[in-house]
């Protein structure tokens, strides 16, 4: 067989991930920093030109101040507590998880289904939700080592194709 690598749009989609599977291999939770940083600032960034375009502006409704005031101070928490808030947010998505699961599973029982395949899922859904609310950053890691594989693969598949 022969493999031909296409130039144009798959090139750099298969490069772009790629690169982003081999950030996230060698820094893995320090993307998650970064990332938070980088969400903290566009936030600050976006009240601090609502703000200048409040007083810029000459129809002065409060609407516009509140939300420029509430982006900046979302902003300066997300990057003086960023990784409290999103661990915070990581137990609250799997306790969600763990509940869905539980609510699932019940209603597997309920209509008596014989599909294990549904079984497995809501199974698996309910220990992800264990494991985001016990070993939070543990689970994250080994979450962003699959993402980034699976970023490479698909990389390598977007060159092959």
């Amino acid at each position: 067989t022969k493999i031909q690598i296409k130039l144009g749009v798959n090139l750099g989609s298969a490069l772009g991930l790629i690169v982003l599977g081999a950030l996230l291999l060698r820094n893995g939770l320090g993307i998650l920093d970064t990332l938070i940083f980088i969400v903290a600032v566009v936030l600050t960034t976006l009240g601090l030109v609502g703000l200048f375009n409040y007083f810029r502006s000459h129809n002065r409704k409060v609407q516009p101040l509140l939300v420029a005031l509430a982006l900046m101070v979302l902003g300066v928490l997300l990057y003086i507590f960023g990784s409290q808030i999103l661990t915070y947010i990581l137990i609250a998505v799997g306790a969600f998880l763990v509940v869905y699961g539980v609510l699932d599973l019940l209603n597997l029982v309920k209509v008596k289904s014989k599909n294990n395949l549904l079984f497995t899922l809501t199974f698996l859904k309910i220990a992800i939700g264990i494991l985001l609310i016990v070993a939070t950053w543990v689970t994250i890691g080994w979450f962003i080592t699959v993402v980034a594989i699976a970023a490479i693969v698909q990389g390598f598949l977007f060159l092959v194709q």
